[in-house]
């Protein structure tokens, strides 16, 4: 089993703090997490990634970040050249993956589907072109499964999922064997985040202490054979409440390491 995290977990670290503890506390990877904000100070890349309101990120990217996981969304059309720009970027510097969403909003929301399915095939093909595959995340619309498979019929290139395991139980209640049924053979890359119901309100926790069967879906990708990332997606970028990462991620670890062995 391979993990990662997100920098959006870490925005006030820099790029080689965050390798550095990946490598002491047993992660594979790091995701590496920019806004449409972010990209639009990034219009040319020079061998240095900087975050001049965020994260400090002035040194080279080494080890280069699994994945780049942008605020691209394909419902708005001026999004698809910040993903075309981007893709280059994520040559550059050296990543494989490059993750868009339908809308910002992770619960579902009215799009119009076709429109957005072209423009997720014009950038799936450019970076196949340059081998950088770029991952659809289930999020928004794309959070119901059901929705996910005829955007993919539509879009009709061979695209890949981003599962957000939260995202499909939370805001559809689909249990992971549904999305699974309807996802496998698509899923490149897996984000994992736990949370609770507070009335309506979400109130995101430790992995394996909140409702989301994450436990269920991880055996069942495992089983079935997925051999991609399982990223911990902590957000505390936009909520600086949340338990800081010294203390989530090691927890995090040591959750998927027991959910592999079956001890939870």
């Amino acid at each position: 089993m391979k993990l990662a995290f997100s920098t959006v977990c870490c925005p006030e670290w820099d790029w080689q703090r965050c390798a550095d503890y990946a490598g002491r506390y047993g992660f594979d990877g790091v995701e590496l997490r920019i806004t449409r904000e972010d990209s639009q100070k990034l219009p040319h890349y020079d061998g240095t990634l900087r975050y001049p309101e965020t994260s400090p990120l002035s040194s080279p990217l080494s080890p280069s970040p699994i994945l780049l996981a942008t605020g691209v969304c394909l419902a708005e059309q001026r999004d698809t050249e910040d993903g075309l720009s981007l893709l280059e970027t994520a040559r550059e510097l050296g990543i494989s993956m490059l993750r868009v969403m339908i809308t910002a909003a992770p619960n579902p929301t009215v799009v119009d589907l076709t429109a957005a399915a072209m423009a997720y095939r014009k950038l799936f093909l450019e970076g196949r072109k340059i081998g950088v595959c770029v991952l659809i995340e289930t999020s928004g619309a794309l959070s119901d499964s059901g929705e996910m498979n005829r955007f993919l019929l539509l879009a009709d290139c061979g695209g890949e999922v981003l599962w957000d395991i939260h995202n499909t139980f939370r805001y559809c209640g689909e249990q992971p064997q549904e999305t699974f049924q309807r996802l496998k053979g698509r899923i490149g890359y897996v984000h994992v985040k736990d949370s609770q119901l507070a009335g309506k309100r979400v109130e995101h926790c430790l992995a394996g202490t909140g409702d989301i069967p994450i436990d269920q879906a991880v055996r069942l990708l495992l089983e079935n054979g997925y051999d991609g990332f399982f990223s911990c997606e902590w957000v505390r970028r936009w909520n600086p409440l949340l338990s800081p990462p010294w203390v989530v991620l090691p927890e995090f670890v040591k959750t998927m390491q027991a959910i592999a062995k079956e001890e939870l």
